[in-house]
């Protein structure tokens, strides 16, 4: 919020980059555990900022209410290259031989280089409001912020405790999907198949706010979500599990889109980024069990 949004996404993503090359010349704990932590400071600049950034230039052409279906489109545009990329990957790394994940981690980094970019191009929105107070007083006006409003603490938790039931899905699908006996191959195209499925519906997701709303929306996803995870839970048929869980990862991630404009528009654009940020917190405390 101090130094805009641009150069904020520039530096998570050199953040990235630094990451990857450590990943590439990481050997051991330490050499990992410093990977881990450049990655995490790479998710600090850009949670909450990509999207403040989106707000504030649909602000700028007074088209703020759209917010929800140019959010869809943001979160589908995470998942396009995940539609080809991992097919790719699994064929390349099929036998788990160590060039082989070099080169994929050089794939990475080419693609880092290029997000850095991309993100030189960007524009900053004009009505951006520019603080010209400390960092501490844009931090103490992002937690009077939350603090003021308990429906954004509120929506948070709502995100988080059913994304927490999709993170544990895409932390246990590669062993669970193993251990019913698929090849790598096959676990790439279960990642194909389930991001290709978030990147079409995401695209939906304000024409769905439109026409159900999104308390429905939020309400049902959660409900549909939850049931596939318990459902997974007493399958015994290998391709049965391999379809419930791609319809659980799509569920749950389509809870994303509605909750933006409600949230970006309770929050005053000098101390939005960090707000968000903030509230995203919430999510990091609950990944550590």
């Amino acid at each position: 919020d101090r130094i805009g949004r641009r150069p904020t996404l520039m530096l998570g993503a050199a953040f990235m980059l630094v990451g990857l090359v450590q990943m590439m010349l990481a050997h051991g704990f330490f050499g990992f555990a410093l990977m881990i932590a450049l990655m995490s400071i790479s998710n600090a600049c850009l949670s909450g900022t990509e999207e403040s950034m989106l707000y504030d230039s649909l602000c700028d052409q007074n088209l703020e209410h759209d917010m929800v279906g140019q959010s869809g489109k943001l979160t589908s545009a995470r998942f396009a290259a995940k539609m080809f990329l991992p097919l790719l990957g699994s064929f390349v790394a099929r036998d788990l031989l160590e060039w082989q994940f070099r080169m994929l981690i050089g794939l990475d980094i080419a693609f880092a280089l290029l997000a850095i970019l991309v993100l030189s191009k960007l524009k900053e929105p004009s009505c951006r409001t520019v603080s010209v107070g400390i960092r501490m007083d844009i931090f103490r006006q992002s937690l009077r912020t939350i603090r003021n409003q308990p429906w954004l603490l509120k929506a948070m938790f709502s995100k988080t405790l059913v994304f927490s039931a999709g993170l544990l899905l895409y932390r246990v699908y590669q062993p669970l999907l193993t251990g019913y006996g698929f090849p790598v191959v096959a676990i790439g195209l279960y990642y194909v198949v389930s991001r290709g499925a978030m990147f079409f519906s995401h695209r939906q997701a304000g024409a769905a706010v439109r026409v159900f709303g999104p308390s429905r929306v939020i309400m049902w996803t959660a409900i549909v979500g939850a049931s596939l995870v318990g459902l997974v839970l007493c399958l015994d048929l290998p391709w049965a599990v391999f379809v419930v869980l791609c319809l659980a990862e799509v569920a749950i991630g389509f809870r994303e889109p509605p909750f933006s404009l409600a949230i970006h528009d309770r929050i005053a654009s000098c101390c939005r980024a960090t707000a968000v940020s903030n509230l995203n917190c919430l999510k990091c405390v609950v990944d550590i069990p």
